[in-house]
C-alpha cells in the first residue's frame, strides 16, 4: 500500500512540474499573440482614407495620446572637474572603467606645458544607466572639484516624432497603392512627385529620431582632470575622502541587499514549489531524506 502512494505522490509531482512550465510558456505565447493582435487592429484603423488623401500630406493619423509611451526620454550631461596625483594614471584608469561600463571617448586632449603641471579635457559618452556608476568609480581616483548634472527631457518631442512618422510611412504605403493602379501619365508623375517628399520627409524623421535615441542611451560627460601635489591633494581632503569612502560601502551594501531582494521576488514562486516538494520527500521518502541530509549513518558490525 505505501508502494503505490509513493508512486501515486510521485506522479503528482511530476505532473505538477509539467503543468507549471506548460502554463508559463501558454501565458508568454498568449501576450505575444495579444500585442501582435492589437498592433495589427491599430494599423487597420489608423489607415487614411484614400479619399481623404491630399497633396499637403494627408490627414493626421497618429496622435502622442494614442502612442503606447515606452519610457520617458531624458537627456543626461554631467560636468566634472577633478584633481590627481597622477594625471596618466588617472587616464589609464578611467579609460579602462570607460570600457567595461560600455562607454567611448568622444574628445581627448591632454596639454603638458613646461613649469605646469599637466592637464587634460576629455567628452566621453557613458551609457545613461551605467553614468552615476562610472562617475562613482571616478571619485576613487582624484578629487572632485566641480560636478554639476544637467538633464533635458524629450518625451513630448520624441513621440509626436515618432507618431508622425508612422504616419508618414502609412501615407507611402497608400501612394504604392495608388501608383500601381495610375494609368494616366500626370497622375503617376503627381504621385511619384508626392512619394518622392514623403520619403524624404521620412528619411529626415528617423534621422531625427537616431539622434535622440543616441543622446538618451548614451550621456555626454564633459571631464576635465588636473595633476596636483600628493601633498596638497591629502591636505585639502582627508574628510571628504573619508565620508566618502563610508558613503560608498553603505551604498553598495544598500545595493546588494536589493539585489537580493529583488532576486527572492523574481523566483518566489519556484522557491516556494521547492519547498513543497521536500516536505512531500520528507513524509514519503523518510530514509532518503535522511540519507541526502547526511543523518542517516551505515550500521557498522562489531
Amino acid at each position: 500500500m505505501k508502494k503505490k502512494v509513493r508512486v501515486l505522490i510521485s506522479v503528482f509531482i511530476i505532473l505538477t512540474l509539467t503543468l507549471f512550465l506548460i502554463s508559463c510558456s501558454s501565458n508568454d505565447d498568449a501576450s505575444y499573440s495579444e500585442g501582435e493582435e492589437r498592433m495589427h487592429y491599430e494599423r487597420a484603423e489608423g489607415s487614411p482614407d484614400i479619399a481623404d488623401f491630399d497633396a499637403s500630406g494627408g490627414p493626421e493619423v497618429f496622435s502622442t495620446s494614442s502612442n503606447s509611451v515606452s519610457g520617458d526620454k531624458i537627456i543626461y550631461r554631467q560636468n566634472l572637474s577633478m584633481e590627481t596625483d597622477n594625471l596618466y594614471q588617472t587616464i589609464d584608469k578611467m579609460e579602462q572603467d570607460l570600457d567595461r561600463y560600455g562607454g567611448h571617448i568622444h574628445r581627448y586632449q591632454v596639454i603638458s606645458e613646461k613649469d605646469e603641471a599637466p592637464r587634460g579635457d576629455f567628452t566621453l559618452r557613458v551609457p545613461s544607466e551605467s553614468l552615476k556608476a562610472f562617475v562613482d568609480s571616478m571619485r576613487n581616483y582624484g578629487v572632485f572639484t566641480q560636478e554639476v548634472l544637467e538633464s533635458d527631457d524629450v518625451s513630448d518631442t520624441y513621440y509626436d516624432i515618432e507618431a508622425n512618422l508612422r504616419n508618414q510611412t502609412i501615407q507611402e504605403r497608400r501612394l504604392l497603392d495608388l501608383l500601381e493602379d495610375a494609368e494616366n501619365l500626370s497622375d503617376i508623375l503627381t504621385l511619384e512627385s508626392e512619394l518622392s517628399r514623403i520619403r524624404r520627409e521620412i528619411e529626415r524623421l528617423q534621422g531625427t529620431l537616431n539622434r535622440l535615441d543616441d543622446q538618451v542611451r548614451f550621456s555626454t560627460l564633459y571631464l576635465s582632470i588636473r595633476e596636483v601635489e600628493t601633498d596638497e591633494l591629502e591636505d585639502q581632503n582627508f574628510s571628504d575622502q573619508f565620508f566618502r569612502n563610508f558613503r560608498e560601502s553603505f551604498e553598495r551594501f544598500q545595493g546588494a541587499l536589493q539585489s537580493i531582494l529583488l532576486w527572492f521576488a523574481r523566483y518566489f514562486p519556484f522557491i516556494l514549489l521547492a519547498g513543497i516538494l521536500l516536505g512531500l520527500m520528507g513524509k514519503f521518502y523518510p530514509r532518503a531524506f535522511k540519507k541526502f541530509k547526511g543523518k542517516e549513518k551505515p550500521e557498522t558490525r562489531e
